[in-house]
Protein backbone atom coordinates (compact mmCIF):
# COMPACT_ATOMS: atom_id res chain seq x y z
CA UNK A 1 0.00 0.00 0.00
CA UNK A 2 1.34 3.48 -0.97
CA UNK A 3 1.80 6.04 1.97
CA UNK A 4 0.17 9.05 2.14
CA UNK A 5 1.01 12.42 2.31
CA UNK A 6 -1.07 15.24 2.43
CA UNK A 7 -0.42 18.84 1.11
CA UNK A 8 -2.05 21.72 2.37
CA UNK A 9 -1.97 25.80 1.66
CA UNK A 10 -1.49 27.38 5.15
CA UNK A 11 -2.26 31.23 6.15
CA UNK A 12 -1.69 32.35 9.76
CA UNK A 13 -5.94 33.78 10.03
CA UNK A 14 -7.21 29.70 8.89
CA UNK A 15 -3.82 27.99 10.38
CA UNK A 16 -6.14 25.83 13.16
CA UNK A 17 -8.53 24.70 10.38
CA UNK A 18 -5.49 24.31 7.71
CA UNK A 19 -3.66 21.59 10.28
CA UNK A 20 -7.20 20.09 11.11
CA UNK A 21 -7.54 19.77 7.45
CA UNK A 22 -3.65 18.49 7.06
CA UNK A 23 -4.09 15.71 9.59
CA UNK A 24 -7.43 14.45 8.69
CA UNK A 25 -6.12 13.79 4.77
CA UNK A 26 -3.08 11.83 5.81
CA UNK A 27 -5.68 9.76 8.47
CA UNK A 28 -3.83 11.52 11.56
CA UNK A 29 -7.00 13.70 13.09
CA UNK A 30 -8.72 12.53 15.84
CA UNK A 31 -11.16 10.45 14.23
CA UNK A 32 -8.58 8.40 13.32
CA UNK A 33 -7.05 8.08 16.89
CA UNK A 34 -7.73 4.90 19.20
CA UNK A 35 -5.74 4.09 22.40
CA UNK A 36 -2.29 5.32 23.65
CA UNK A 37 -0.60 7.75 21.12
CA UNK A 38 2.88 9.18 21.89
CA UNK A 39 3.75 13.27 20.28
CA UNK A 40 7.09 13.71 19.51
CA UNK A 41 8.26 17.06 18.95
CA UNK A 42 11.10 19.00 17.64
CA UNK A 43 12.15 21.77 19.96
CA UNK A 44 15.51 23.12 21.90
CA UNK A 45 14.43 24.38 25.52
CA UNK A 46 11.13 25.47 24.57
CA UNK A 47 12.10 28.65 22.31
CA UNK A 48 10.93 28.90 19.48
CA UNK A 49 13.04 29.25 16.32
CA UNK A 50 11.71 30.26 12.87
CA UNK A 51 12.01 26.85 10.67
CA UNK A 52 14.49 25.25 13.34
CA UNK A 53 11.81 24.11 15.71
CA UNK A 54 7.65 23.42 16.20
CA UNK A 55 6.28 26.02 16.26
CA UNK A 56 3.25 26.31 18.99
CA UNK A 57 0.21 25.57 16.16
CA UNK A 58 1.73 23.25 14.95
CA UNK A 59 1.78 21.29 18.48
CA UNK A 60 -1.96 23.02 19.02
CA UNK A 61 -2.86 21.33 15.90
CA UNK A 62 -0.92 17.79 17.29
CA UNK A 63 -2.65 17.91 20.63
CA UNK A 64 -6.67 18.67 19.74
CA UNK A 65 -5.77 15.70 16.97
CA UNK A 66 -4.35 13.31 19.91
CA UNK A 67 -6.86 14.21 22.96
CA UNK A 68 -10.35 13.88 24.03
CA UNK A 69 -10.66 10.58 22.59
CA UNK A 70 -11.97 7.49 24.81
CA UNK A 71 -9.54 5.26 26.11
CA UNK A 72 -6.74 7.77 24.74
CA UNK A 73 -3.43 7.98 26.54
CA UNK A 74 -0.95 10.74 25.23
CA UNK A 75 2.26 11.36 26.27
CA UNK A 76 4.36 14.13 25.12
CA UNK A 77 8.31 14.06 24.12
CA UNK A 78 10.50 16.82 23.11
CA UNK A 79 13.69 16.31 21.47
CA UNK A 80 16.87 18.55 20.95
CA UNK A 81 19.99 18.33 19.75
CA UNK A 82 21.15 16.39 22.88
CA UNK A 83 18.29 13.57 22.60
CA UNK A 84 15.02 13.08 24.75
CA UNK A 85 14.40 16.78 26.92
CA UNK A 86 11.95 17.81 29.80
CA UNK A 87 8.76 19.02 27.95
CA UNK A 88 8.78 22.67 28.13
CA UNK A 89 6.79 24.02 31.12
CA UNK A 90 6.69 27.46 30.14
CA UNK A 91 4.00 28.90 27.74
CA UNK A 92 2.02 28.40 25.59
CA UNK A 93 3.40 25.20 25.29
CA UNK A 94 1.69 23.55 28.51
CA UNK A 95 -1.42 25.40 27.84
CA UNK A 96 -1.89 24.06 24.67
CA UNK A 97 -2.91 21.00 26.22
CA UNK A 98 -6.44 22.37 27.31
CA UNK A 99 -6.27 20.63 30.77
CA UNK A 100 -6.48 17.43 28.83
CA UNK A 101 -4.01 14.31 30.98
CA UNK A 102 -0.49 13.77 29.27
CA UNK A 103 2.50 12.58 30.96
CA UNK A 104 5.62 13.99 29.85
CA UNK A 105 7.86 11.12 28.48
CA UNK A 106 11.39 12.29 30.36
CA UNK A 107 10.09 11.16 33.35
CA UNK A 108 9.27 7.46 32.35
CA UNK A 109 12.73 5.84 32.75
CA UNK A 110 14.20 4.94 29.64
CA UNK A 111 15.78 1.53 28.78
CA UNK A 112 18.24 1.06 26.26
CA UNK A 113 17.49 -1.14 23.51
CA UNK A 114 20.21 -2.23 21.27
CA UNK A 115 19.69 -1.54 18.13
CA UNK A 116 19.30 -4.90 15.75
CA UNK A 117 22.57 -6.37 14.60
CA UNK A 118 21.37 -7.10 11.31
CA UNK A 119 22.99 -6.98 7.88
CA UNK A 120 20.11 -4.23 6.84
CA UNK A 121 21.48 -1.86 9.09
CA UNK A 122 25.21 -1.74 8.49
CA UNK A 123 25.15 1.77 9.61
CA UNK A 124 24.37 1.65 12.98
CA UNK A 125 25.95 -1.58 13.42
CA UNK A 126 29.29 -0.15 12.73
CA UNK A 127 29.01 2.68 14.92
CA UNK A 128 27.73 0.30 18.09
CA UNK A 129 24.57 2.56 18.24
CA UNK A 130 22.07 1.32 20.56
CA UNK A 131 18.53 3.55 20.42
CA UNK A 132 17.28 4.89 24.25
CA UNK A 133 13.68 5.00 24.38
CA UNK A 134 11.10 4.97 26.96
CA UNK A 135 10.45 1.19 27.19
CA UNK A 136 6.85 1.90 28.08
CA UNK A 137 6.16 3.68 24.77
CA UNK A 138 7.84 1.07 22.90
CA UNK A 139 4.83 -0.11 21.39
CA UNK A 140 2.54 3.19 21.14
CA UNK A 141 1.92 4.77 17.52
CA UNK A 142 3.80 7.82 17.15
CA UNK A 143 3.28 11.45 15.96
CA UNK A 144 6.78 13.26 14.77
CA UNK A 145 6.59 16.60 14.51
CA UNK A 146 9.60 18.55 12.34
CA UNK A 147 10.00 22.04 11.10
CA UNK A 148 11.59 22.73 7.87
CA UNK A 149 15.19 23.06 8.46
CA UNK A 150 17.15 22.86 4.79
CA UNK A 151 20.11 22.41 6.92
CA UNK A 152 22.73 21.39 3.83
CA UNK A 153 22.11 21.53 0.29
CA UNK A 154 20.91 18.40 0.31
CA UNK A 155 19.65 17.58 3.41
CA UNK A 156 16.62 18.75 5.48
CA UNK A 157 15.78 18.73 9.24
CA UNK A 158 12.61 16.90 8.95
CA UNK A 159 10.64 14.21 10.80
CA UNK A 160 13.39 11.21 10.12
CA UNK A 161 16.29 13.96 11.67
CA UNK A 162 13.76 14.07 14.75
CA UNK A 163 13.63 10.45 15.15
CA UNK A 164 17.31 10.34 15.10
CA UNK A 165 17.23 12.61 17.94
CA UNK A 166 14.70 10.58 19.67
CA UNK A 167 16.24 7.45 19.35
CA UNK A 168 19.48 8.11 19.61
CA UNK A 169 20.40 11.28 21.90
CA UNK A 170 20.85 13.46 19.01
CA UNK A 171 24.39 13.83 16.49
CA UNK A 172 25.66 10.29 16.05
CA UNK A 173 29.55 9.71 16.30
CA UNK A 174 29.62 7.73 12.82
CA UNK A 175 33.15 7.07 12.61
CA UNK A 176 33.53 6.69 9.27
CA UNK A 177 29.93 5.49 8.13
CA UNK A 178 28.23 7.90 5.72
CA UNK A 179 25.53 10.04 6.97
CA UNK A 180 23.14 8.88 3.93
CA UNK A 181 23.74 5.14 5.64
CA UNK A 182 22.87 6.43 9.16
CA UNK A 183 19.85 8.56 8.53
CA UNK A 184 18.34 4.86 6.69
CA UNK A 185 19.49 2.92 9.04
CA UNK A 186 17.33 5.44 11.40
CA UNK A 187 13.63 5.09 9.64
CA UNK A 188 14.26 1.54 9.82
CA UNK A 189 15.11 0.94 13.26
CA UNK A 190 11.94 3.52 14.16
CA UNK A 191 9.71 0.96 11.85
CA UNK A 192 10.51 -1.99 14.07
CA UNK A 193 10.21 0.06 17.35
CA UNK A 194 6.89 1.49 16.54
CA UNK A 195 3.88 0.05 15.20
CA UNK A 196 2.79 3.40 13.17
CA UNK A 197 4.60 6.82 12.97
CA UNK A 198 2.96 9.48 11.57
CA UNK A 199 4.81 12.61 10.67
CA UNK A 200 4.14 16.46 10.15
CA UNK A 201 6.50 18.84 8.69
CA UNK A 202 5.03 22.69 9.26
CA UNK A 203 6.67 24.35 6.18
CA UNK A 204 4.95 27.99 7.25
CA UNK A 205 8.47 28.68 7.38
CA UNK A 206 11.47 27.43 6.19
CA UNK A 207 14.96 27.75 7.66
CA UNK A 208 18.08 27.59 5.00
CA UNK A 209 21.23 27.11 6.10
CA UNK A 210 23.67 26.66 9.44
CA UNK A 211 23.47 30.63 9.40
CA UNK A 212 20.26 31.77 7.18
CA UNK A 213 17.04 32.98 6.85
CA UNK A 214 13.54 32.11 7.69
CA UNK A 215 11.63 31.97 4.64
CA UNK A 216 7.91 31.81 4.63
CA UNK A 217 6.08 29.18 1.67
CA UNK A 218 3.25 28.69 3.78
CA UNK A 219 2.00 25.02 3.67
CA UNK A 220 1.92 21.88 5.77
CA UNK A 221 3.09 18.62 5.32
CA UNK A 222 1.32 14.85 6.87
CA UNK A 223 1.24 11.70 5.88
CA UNK A 224 1.84 8.57 7.10
CA UNK A 225 5.15 7.48 6.93
CA UNK A 226 8.22 9.94 8.01
CA UNK A 227 10.13 8.57 5.04
CA UNK A 228 7.55 9.93 2.64
CA UNK A 229 6.85 13.23 4.22
CA UNK A 230 10.80 13.99 4.10
CA UNK A 231 10.54 13.20 0.63
CA UNK A 232 7.99 15.57 -0.34
CA UNK A 233 9.49 18.26 1.64
CA UNK A 234 12.79 17.89 0.06
CA UNK A 235 11.23 18.16 -3.55
CA UNK A 236 9.25 21.01 -2.71
CA UNK A 237 13.07 22.38 -1.54
CA UNK A 238 13.61 21.50 -5.45
CA UNK A 239 15.36 18.43 -4.86
CA UNK A 240 14.58 14.91 -5.75
CA UNK A 241 15.77 11.20 -4.52
CA UNK A 242 19.22 11.25 -6.57
CA UNK A 243 20.00 14.24 -5.44
CA UNK A 244 19.38 13.38 -1.63
CA UNK A 245 22.12 10.19 -0.63
CA UNK A 246 20.18 9.15 1.93
CA UNK A 247 16.85 8.78 0.51
CA UNK A 248 18.56 7.31 -2.74
CA UNK A 249 19.96 4.39 -0.21
CA UNK A 250 16.71 3.92 1.51
CA UNK A 251 15.04 3.79 -1.78
CA UNK A 252 17.75 0.79 -2.80
CA UNK A 253 17.23 -1.18 0.55
CA UNK A 254 13.53 -1.11 -0.64
CA UNK A 255 12.77 0.44 2.69
CA UNK A 256 10.12 2.77 1.60
CA UNK A 257 9.17 5.05 -0.90
CA UNK A 258 10.44 8.32 -2.13
CA UNK A 259 9.19 9.20 -5.58
CA UNK A 260 5.82 11.10 -5.95
CA UNK A 261 4.43 8.57 -8.13
CA UNK A 262 4.97 6.24 -5.53
CA UNK A 263 3.01 7.96 -2.96
CA UNK A 264 -0.65 8.94 -2.53
CA UNK A 265 -0.69 12.58 -2.81
CA UNK A 266 -3.89 14.48 -1.31
CA UNK A 267 -5.03 17.82 -0.55
CA UNK A 268 -3.07 20.80 -2.58
CA UNK A 269 -1.48 18.53 -4.95
CA UNK A 270 -0.29 21.37 -6.91
CA UNK A 271 1.84 22.74 -4.90
CA UNK A 272 4.07 19.66 -5.94
CA UNK A 273 4.41 21.74 -9.03
CA UNK A 274 5.89 24.97 -7.55
CA UNK A 275 9.07 26.28 -7.72
CA UNK A 276 9.57 26.96 -3.79
CA UNK A 277 12.92 29.03 -5.01
CA UNK A 278 14.19 28.70 -1.95
CA UNK A 279 17.64 30.07 -1.64
CA UNK A 280 20.79 28.01 -1.97
CA UNK A 281 22.26 26.92 1.67
CA UNK A 282 26.21 28.29 2.03
CA UNK A 283 28.74 26.96 4.15
CA UNK A 284 30.95 30.14 2.94
CA UNK A 285 33.52 31.58 5.22
CA UNK A 286 32.58 34.39 6.90
CA UNK A 287 34.78 37.73 5.62
CA UNK A 288 35.88 39.69 8.27
CA UNK A 289 35.88 43.96 7.91
CA UNK A 290 39.51 44.77 8.41
CA UNK A 291 39.31 46.94 11.91
CA UNK A 292 40.37 50.91 11.50
CA UNK A 293 43.67 51.80 13.06
CA UNK A 294 41.80 54.91 15.00
CA UNK A 295 41.47 54.15 18.42
CA UNK A 296 38.23 56.07 18.62
CA UNK A 297 34.71 54.25 17.73
CA UNK A 298 33.21 54.63 14.40
CA UNK A 299 29.31 53.99 14.15
CA UNK A 300 28.31 50.75 13.52
CA UNK A 301 26.56 51.57 10.54
CA UNK A 302 29.29 52.52 8.65
CA UNK A 303 31.12 48.88 9.69
CA UNK A 304 27.68 47.15 8.71
CA UNK A 305 27.33 45.86 12.61
CA UNK A 306 24.23 47.46 13.16
CA UNK A 307 21.70 44.87 14.50
CA UNK A 308 17.89 45.05 12.37
CA UNK A 309 15.74 45.98 14.88
CA UNK A 310 13.14 42.57 15.64
CA UNK A 311 9.70 43.10 13.95
CA UNK A 312 6.76 41.56 14.03
CA UNK A 313 5.86 42.51 10.11
CA UNK A 314 6.14 38.43 9.76
CA UNK A 315 2.68 37.59 9.92
CA UNK A 316 3.67 33.94 11.46
CA UNK A 317 6.02 35.75 13.78
CA UNK A 318 2.92 37.58 14.82
CA UNK A 319 1.12 34.86 15.62
CA UNK A 320 3.77 33.22 17.70
CA UNK A 321 3.39 36.36 19.85
CA UNK A 322 -0.07 36.46 20.36
CA UNK A 323 -0.34 32.41 20.99
CA UNK A 324 3.13 33.52 23.41
CA UNK A 325 0.93 36.14 25.21
CA UNK A 326 -2.06 34.16 25.39
CA UNK A 327 0.01 31.99 27.35
CA UNK A 328 2.01 33.92 29.33
CA UNK A 329 -1.21 35.79 31.15
CA UNK A 330 -3.06 32.12 31.20
CA UNK A 331 0.25 31.37 33.84
CA UNK A 332 0.07 34.33 35.58
CA UNK A 333 3.23 35.97 33.74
Amino acid sequence: MRPVVALVEARPETIGDDYRRALALAGLDRASVTGPRTVVAALDGGAWQPGRTCPPWQIAAALAASVGVPGSELTLEAVGPGGLQAWPQAAPWDLLRDGQPARDAASVSATAVPAPARPHMPGLEAVGARATVPFALRHQPLLVLAAADRVSRWGIGGACATLGRLLLGGHLARRGVSDAQVRSDIAALAGELFPSIGAVIDGTLWHVGPRGRAVARHVVIAGDDPVAVDAIALRLAGLGPRDVPWLGVHAGRGLGAVEPAQIRLVGNTGLLDLDFDLPEPTFARRVRLPLPRKRWPLPAVRLGLRRRPATNSNPWTALFEEMRTAGTAGHGG
